[in-house]
């Protein structure tokens, strides 16, 4: 559905589409590698900024750090798309990490809830990705990270993620019409937060699981078998 740039040689920017107000921009075009161990927060951004006039932002199968604690922010009309068509999903309550289609590894803001990794503002989209905390072990106390996913400005939406290990997911706050839909994961301190909301917002299709506090109970017991 979204090419990709040439995978011989180094990546060219290449754009696609039919025209200057609707194209797709890959990751990898902008230098993001996707090997889960480079910082790939300037990559993202540059696409993103490249898709401001309406275009998409495709992810390809990866798994993309981002070690500062930036907020990477989807411009008025740009949608950030990954490899998923419907909501992934991924059995890490055996302390496995998932390995296959558009995975970002967020690290930075470890010890604060305050900001947050994705904004959206009018008019954007999130979707088919999978956001996972590798700094967050189910054997060790949970630690604040900020929110993964925020939401300010008409008409913005986020669909078919997968949120794991994150302290907050989704936070909507002067969101008007905002649709947040097939998402699903284990949020440890809080799902999905709404405020502010003057016209219709739209939450659908949420499923959370309880595979942190599972994994924490069973390296900490809070009942002593004794």
């Amino acid at each position: 559905m979204y090419p990709t740039a040439a995978t011989s040689g180094a990546h060219q920017h290449n754009i696609y589409g039919t025209s200057a107000n609707f194209s797709i921009f890959n990751v990898l075009d902008f230098g993001a590698v996707g090997d889960g161990k480079t910082d790939d927060f300037k990559a993202f951004q540059n696409a993103l900024n490249a898709a401001a006039t309406g275009g998409i932002v495709f992810v390809p199968p990866g798994q993309f750090a981002f070690l500062q604690n930036s907020t990477l922010t989807v411009p008025r009309g740009a949608t950030l798309q990954g490899t998923y068509s419907t909501v992934p999903s991924h059995g890490v309550h055996d302390g496995s990490k998932p390995d296959v289609g558009s995975v970002l590894l967020p690290s930075g803001g470890r010890g604060s809830e305050d900001g947050c990794f994705i904004e959206l503002s009018e008019d954007t989209t999130v979707a088919g990705l999978t956001i996972f905390y590798p700094d967050q072990l189910p054997q060790q106390v949970p630690q604040p990270y900020p929110w993964s996913l925020c939401l300010h400005g008409n008409n913005a939406a986020v669909t078919d993620i997968e949120c794991l290990n994150c302290w907050n997911a989704v936070r909507a706050v002067a969101a008007a019409r905002h649709y947040i839909a097939r998402i699903q994961g284990q949020p440890i301190n809080t799902g999905i937060y709404v405020d502010e909301t003057y016209d219709i917002g739209r939450v659908e299709d949420v499923h959370w699981n309880p595979w942190y506090v599972v994994m924490c109970v069973h390296a900490y017991p809070l009942i002593s078998p004794n």
